[in-house]
């Protein structure tokens, strides 16, 4: 699923400052830049390598630290690799587009995927299998996914 864009992420934030006075309670945020890269490298492609690549030759390094973290480097490294960082955090995938890291046989299947994201949608539970009885993800050794 796609990152809302740094605007929501700064409305969302003045929202909740808005709305959520308490004196007693300390509020934290991450940075939303921060947290828009890490969107566009947990989507990105096969592609993405290279964007790290010409970052880390750019200077990045402990960018987890906010005094080593330039944003501007990171687009640019996406910008030189003919690629756009936002694109990459807020884009839509259609259904029928092959993911990124879908070459990796982790066990869940695709169908179960979609059908968990579909769920989630709506705002529903999976139940626990243990509970409820296999949901046929394909992680599970036990039952073939195409029972």
């Amino acid at each position: 699923a796609p990152m809302v864009g740094l605007e929501r992420l700064r409305e969302i934030r003045g929202i909740i400052l808005d709305k959520a006075r308490c004196r007693s309670v300390r509020y934290k945020f991450n940075d939303p830049k921060g947290s828009l890269l890490e969107a566009a490298l947990a989507r990105g492609d096969r592609r993405v390598g290279r964007v790290i690549r010409r970052a880390r030759e750019a200077g990045a390094q402990f960018d987890a630290w906010r005094e080593h973290f330039s944003f501007e480097r990171w687009e640019e490294a996406f910008r030189l690799e003919g690629m756009s960082l936002e694109s990459y955090a807020t884009r839509e995938r259609a259904e029928d587009e092959a993911l990124p890291w879908e070459h990796i046989d982790f066990g869940l299947t695709r169908a179960f995927l979609l059908r968990e994201r579909k769920r989630a949608a709506r705002g529903e539970l999976t139940p626990d299998c243990r509970v409820a009885g296999c949901d046929h993800c394909g992680a599970c050794t036990l039952i073939p996914p195409d029972s």
